[in-house]
């Protein structure tokens, strides 16, 4: 269970398709549009990563006896810890600072370790999960007040916190609404785990495309390169 499921390569993709954009924007000294373009790269991976994290977290009994088996479901909290960490694979921080990167992965390092021996002696197994989590935070708080500091900006003109909010709070809602449906549903009919999953995941899917459509139209204008810039 104490597995990250490979969600991480869609925010790496993102990264590597905005990289170029952003590139041209800094060369041109165009750099509050670069500041801007990364924003909205975190908003369409948190768009994209959220309502499949959301799946994985409510309906992580069916995702753990379909990736694994029924023997590991004792191990289902620790699956929904490693997938709130997808939470955080927000961005890349890389460009061009590979002394701050190794830095910010040495404070994970230690921190975990520090996490894990505070935690060990109240949460047992689930305290390596606990303390990978908490690691990550760090390393993506450092990373982050790295960023802002090197290029003197607000943390909000790179992290999209309202709209980050919005999704969140979304994703909770349908979420609740998912968790009692399924409930109800196992009591009156039974349902395998793939077809479990799979009609929550399209009731999840259509309900979250439905209240989040004017934003998604919103962003896909905003993304929409003009020729000068590509």
């Amino acid at each position: 269970m104490s597995k990250e499921l490979p969600l991480i390569i869609i925010a790496s993709s993102v990264t590597t398709v905005f990289i170029p954009q952003i590139s041209i924007l800094i060369g041109k000294k165009d750099f509050n549009g670069a500041m801007d373009l990364w924003k909205k790269s975190i908003e369409v991976t948190y768009l994209t990563n959220s309502w499949i994290i959301g799946i994985l977290l409510v309906l992580a009994k069916e995702c753990v006896e379909i990736l694994y088996s029924s023997k590991y479901l004792d191990g289902v909290n620790i699956f929904r810890i490693f997938v709130i960490v997808l939470l955080f694979r927000l961005t890349y921080f890389g460009m061009g600072h590979s002394k701050k990167i190794l830095i910010s992965a040495i404070y994970a390092l230690l921190s975990n370790i520090v996490f894990f021996l505070v935690l060990n002696p109240f949460f047992w197994y689930v305290s390596l999960s606990l303390s990978v989590l908490l690691s990550v935070i760090v390393m993506n708080v450092s990373q982050l007040v790295f960023t802002v500091r090197s290029v003197n900006i607000k943390l909000s003109s790179i992290i999209p916190l309202r709209e980050i909010m919005l999704i969140i709070t979304v994703n909770i809602l349908i979420g609740c609404f998912i968790y009692f449906l399924k409930d109800f549903l196992l009591k009156n009919i039974h349902l395998n785990p793939i077809i479990s999953l799979i009609s929550m995941s399209v009731i999840w899917l259509f309900l979250y495309a439905l209240v989040l459509f004017k934003p998604i139209l919103r962003l896909k204008k905003d993304l929409t390169f003009p020729k000068e810039r590509t």
